[in-house]
């Protein structure tokens, strides 16, 4: 077998260089069409999570404190209702433990 001459060594490298200058050049178009995709879904996503004051929308983070704030306020009136009810029921079964002590002794 011959040995390659300077050459042929040359078209070779100059081939190689050519075949990985097409995938890079493929890899950076994947890249970009990735990175185009990416920033339409940031923007939507961001949409989403925000207001908009020209649409009068109101994003995710605004509802979610919105009802957070709700359900806190709820939770307390909830809790102040329990707390009547327990003590109306207290007073309601001393004072009929009182009449039953006062009908039947």
């Amino acid at each position: 077998m011959t040995e390659p001459t300077s050459k042929d060594l040359l078209r070779q490298i100059s081939q190689d260089q050519k075949t990985n200058a097409e995938i890079q050049f493929k890899e950076a178009q994947r890249l970009s069409n990735f990175m185009n995709e990416q920033n339409t879904f940031n923007t939507r996503f961001t949409e989403y999570l925000e207001n908009n004051s020209a649409t009068n929308q109101e994003g995710a983070i605004s509802k979610l404190d919105r009802v957070e704030k709700q359900l806190i306020s709820l939770e307390r009136k909830i809790d102040k209702k329990i707390a009547y009810f327990t003590g109306a029921g207290v007073v309601l079964f001393g004072l009929g433990k009182w009449l039953i002590a006062k009908i039947f002794i």
